[in-house]
């Protein structure tokens, strides 16, 4: 009786730990393999995208891992999984930048109605390192979605961007007409171009000129990265009645705290040029700090700065 009780004891020990008596080895070995995903295992080039955006979703992307997963999917012509492959090698992120790959996955994208990839590949026609460059194509693009309904908001910068080009033929009325538009869909990004563009024009009245600095002014007051720079130019430009250099240099500081290449570097042109009254060492100090940051002709102008200072002394 008493090793019946302890052989059926063992025997429920066994059951209960769920790893069997006789093939407790091959239970755990089987647990503790790897199960393959199913964009590998089954080609399902489905799991391949989710997976594929997933990757590029985390807080560090792994744009390596995500470049083969969605280029799997975008062999199936999955449009979102092209538009996003495409962005990746436009930009060359996970590898080498492929300009005529990222335009056959983008134009797949955009077939597919991605709206993404038609603003990336309006982007990648507009070029100038892109051997197809194709302007006429990119405003064909952009001024399609610009008029869809609904309209896209960053198609209609995208237009008004290329119509203001200064590397290529400009026309500041549709330049203009697109950017009040996209600014009239929530872009304020093209709201302060389209503010800028109408201080600028000279045959604006003084009065239009005044309400745009305005609406600029109210940008800038929002976010300093709305503006602030644009108003900042236009006042040491001249172009706002009223402006001076000291409101253009007070603006530059205040842009000089959030970016410090553009903001910091204009300020110290200011100083340095005696167009406001300040210190000696005010105008090195800024270029320093946009030096800091990467801004090239402000390192030669701070090493000019103290090349002059140190002849004085001597």
């Amino acid at each position: 009786m008493i090793i019946r009780s302890t052989l059926l004891s063992v025997l429920v020990f066994c059951f209960a730990s769920a790893i069997g008596c006789g093939g407790g080895q091959e239970a755990v070995q089987a647990e503790s393999k790897p199960t393959g995903h199913p964009c590998f295992e089954q080609n399902n080039m489905q799991a391949c995208l989710v997976l594929g955006k997933r990757t590029l979703d985390k807080t560090r992307p792994d744009y390596g891992k995500a470049r083969r997963l969605l280029s799997r999917a975008c062999l199936v012509r999955d449009a979102e999984a092209c538009a996003l492959f495409g962005g990746l090698l436009q930009n060359g992120l996970g590898g080498p930048i492929d300009l005529q790959r990222a335009s056959d996955a983008l134009s797949v994208g955009c077939e597919g109605g991605q709206e993404s990839a038609c603003l990336n590949l309006a982007s990648l026609h507009n070029n100038p390192l892109n051997e197809r460059k194709d302007p006429e194509q990119a405003k064909v693009l952009l001024q399609r979605l610009c008029s869809s309904d609904p309209p896209s908001s960053r198609a209609c910068e995208q237009l008004g961007d290329m119509y203001n080009d200064p590397n290529a033929p400009s026309d500041g009325h549709e330049a203009l007409g697109h950017h009040n538009t996209a600014c009239e869909l929530g872009q304020k990004s093209a709201c302060v171009a389209a503010a800028t563009l109408t201080v600028r024009a000279s045959t604006t009245s003084a009065a239009d000129k005044q309400a745009a600095a305005k609406r600029l002014e109210g940008l800038c007051e929002e976010d300093i990265e709305l503006g602030c720079f644009e108003l900042a130019s236009l006042h040491q430009e001249g172009d706002i009645p009223g402006g001076s250099a000291a409101q253009a240099a007070l603006l530059y500081r205040a842009v000089c705290d959030h970016e410090p290449p553009r903001g910091c570097y204009e300020a110290g042109r200011l100083y340095e040029r005696g167009l406001i009254q300040a210190r000696s060492f005010e105008a090195t100090a800024l270029y320093t700090r946009a030096c800091e940051h990467g801004h090239d002709i402000a390192c030669e102008r701070r090493s000019m700065l103290a090349a002059l200072q140190e002849a004085t002394q001597q």
